[in-house]
């Protein structure tokens, strides 16, 4: 019984780490410590037999298995463990995305994670040696908490954040400190004097489609079109990722604002883009300086825009008009015709050239971004109407050499429809690949990875080895289209600004302490209170209103609160529907939020305010049936 047991338990748990660590590189110690916890799991279960024991055995054997499940997402997704961008999506709104694109891997894992709660009740041992030693009970536990793969990686994680609410506490990549803003500066106002005519402006963010993918010895010639293409376009080969710009809305934050995406909480995930209509508030970036010269300003993606709070931002920074996944579908010759993620990338380009031909109508210079899918990782997805590689059959393969053939065609269509002395058309990857297909040749070159940057502008190509980030993307397309002089966006210097003699190796630090965050406001609770509109689901401190959502989501049940500073600020806002996690995670932190109970509940719905303790004695809770206000007095403010 105790070797069918222990190899039944070690197959559960250890099952995910395997893969992990022979397919996705994930550490042996994983393997390790998961063979501990079946062992401790099993010992338990033939060392004492209550009901009490037996539960507990049952939680811990689930609640393990979930972390696996959790570790085991973040390498299948990204190669690495647990970071920003994995928490920054870890919501309902991405297991719904991942049911739909990926339902060989989601389901399967469900299934196990159901078998995992009670897998302990099919190997209960009935009889049991009296006076029996706990001892080696008591050690395996010990064991196995230690080289825990999942929560070593929690740790490690932790660490990095500091307190997990600062960015300032982060680890910055080293450079030269000196050679850096002090602080992000706000776009400035166009000068009146400013007449020049302003080019219009085509950017394309390209999945994932990094620089490495051109190197013929690595992966083969997955990138013909446009490699044959970059010698008429300023290349700038030297584009380092950094920290708070490694996920599609954080590099599209990072190369419009100049600044990292931070992710300031752990529990945050995407609720903070997506319970303001205007993330960022104080800040000026790419597309609202064009939007104050009179530019008509688009972007279309085939991805949701409620996801990651993208439509938000948006929105909020300068795009006139956002078209997603919901707005795109319906314009589709077949509306079937999508993939989890979204719309194929040859049905997006279509409707953009539609878009293209439209703007070219108007009177106003403009702005079209477009950000493509295909190339989505682990395996991509390519388009129909692609040709394929004769040579190869890998997946993401062919899906970059789809991308290559979409790409070069919008942009060679778009140079032909618009008059190229009055337009800059822009490559940029959102950011580098994550774990897919390719991931050993990544990893193996890992020192050589670079996003792809590239701006056509019908001037003869270039090619540029300056350290660069995603932050300097808004400065270099602003000056390039004959308005940088007068503007200027984060930490973010023009390229074509920078001469061989200020030119550096790798990219400078960023003053962790000037980078803005999504909600931050002047307004704050020991001026203005809280006001909660039950009707309306909104909380209000001062002018700043934070929608009550489920991530982006309608909120219809659930707990949804603001975390606010010493100085009663509002730094975050969580959805959850784990109040327990909640105290575990922010306990010590000052918080007001409302819990809103399913349909035919026996529970009322509440508000609460307060410091979150263990014991919840520092949190009032009281019923919500109608607008509340909560004063400074009350909150002890």
């Amino acid at each position: 019984m105790l070797n069918r047991s222990f190899i039944a338990f070690a197959l559960l748990h250890v099952t995910v780490p395997v893969i992990c660590v022979t397919l996705y590189g994930a550490h042996p110690l994983w393997i390790i410590g998961s063979l501990v916890f079946a062992a401790a799991i099993v010992r338990s279960l033939h060392s004492k037999s209550s009901t009490y024991v037996i539960t507990a055995l049952c939680l811990v054997s689930g609640l393990a298995f979930v972390l696996t499940l959790l570790l085991g997402a973040s390498y299948y997704m990204q190669g690495e463990g647990f970071n920003d961008a994995f928490f920054y999506h870890l919501d309902t709104n991405t297991l719904v995305i991942a049911a739909q694109a990926y339902p060989e891997v989601f389901f399967p894992s469900l299934l196990f994670l159901f078998v995992s709660f009670f897998i302990p009740l099919l190997f209960l041992k009935r009889e049991f040696a009296p006076g029996r030693s706990h001892l080696p009970v008591v050690l395996l536990w010990c064991a196995a908490l230690i080289a825990s793969y999942p929560i070593l990686s929690l740790v490690q994680y932790r660490m990095a954040l500091g307190d997990g609410l600062s960015f300032a506490r982060q680890k910055i990549p080293t450079g030269l400190a000196e050679t850096v803003p002090q602080e992000p500066k706000l776009a400035q106002q166009i000068s009146e004097a400013d007449t020049q005519t302003s080019k219009n402006i085509i950017l394309i963010y390209a999945e994932g489609l990094e620089q490495l993918y051109f190197d013929r010895e690595i992966f083969g010639d997955l990138m013909p079109n446009i490699r044959g293409m970059s010698e008429q376009a300023h290349q700038y080969t030297n584009v380092y990722q950094v920290r708070g710009a490694h996920w599609t809305i954080a590099g599209i934050v990072a190369s419009q604002c100049g600044f990292p995406l931070v992710v300031s909480n752990r529990l945050a995930s995407n609720s903070s883009m997506a319970s303001s209509d205007n993330p960022f508030a104080a800040e000026k970036c790419l597309v609202d300086i064009l939007q104050e010269r009179g530019y008509e300003t688009v972007y279309m993606g085939g991805a949701p825009l409620f996801f990651a709070g993208k439509g938000n931002f948006l929105k909020a920074h300068g795009y006139k008009k956002v078209l997603g996944r919901k707005d795109l579908t319906p314009l589709l010759q077949d509306p079937e015709y999508h993939m989890g993620w979204g719309l194929y990338d040859d049905s997006l380009f279509e409707l953009a050239l539609a878009e293209l031909e439209m703007l070219e109508k108007g009177q106003h210079p403009y702005m079209l971004t477009l950000l493509t899918l295909d190339t989505h990782h682990p395996s991509g997805h390519p388009s129909r109407s692609c040709k394929k590689l004769s040579d190869n059959d890998n997946p993401m393969s062919n899906a970059i050499f789809c991308s290559d053939q979409l790409i070069s065609q919008f942009i060679q269509k778009a140079m032909k429809m618009t008059n190229m002395e009055e337009t800059v058309i822009v490559l940029l990857s959102d950011h580098l690949a994550m774990r897919n297909d390719l991931w050993d040749k990544l990893k193996a070159h890992k020192g050589q990875r670079r996003l792809t940057w590239m701006i056509f502008d019908n001037n003869p190509g270039t090619v540029s080895d300056q350290a660069a980030t995603h932050f300097d993307v808004a400065p270099t397309i602003l000056e390039a289209i004959g308005i940088g002089a007068s503007v200027s966006t984060g930490f973010g210097t023009s390229l074509f600004a920078k001469t061989e003699s200020t030119a550096i190796d790798k990219p400078p630090p960023v003053d962790a302490e000037r980078v803005p965050q999504s909600l931050f406001s002047s307004a704050t609770v020991k001026e203005s209170g809280v006001d909660i509109s039950y009707e309306h689901l909104t909380i209000t401190v001062g002018e700043l209103v934070v929608k009550v959502s489920k991530n982006g989501w309608e909120f219809r049940s659930g707990l949804f609160l603001i975390i606010l500073n010493e100085d009663g600020n509002v730094t975050d806002t969580i959805y959850s529907d784990d109040f327990g996690r909640l105290v575990r995670e922010l306990e010590g932190f000052q918080v007001v939020g409302i819990s809103i109970q399913e349909k035919n509940s026996d529970f009322v719905d509440q508000y609460f305010y307060g410091r979150i303790s263990s014991d919840l004695t520092s949190l009032t809770v009281q019923p919500l049936n109608a607008d509340v206000h909560i004063s400074a007095a009350r909150m002890g403010m």
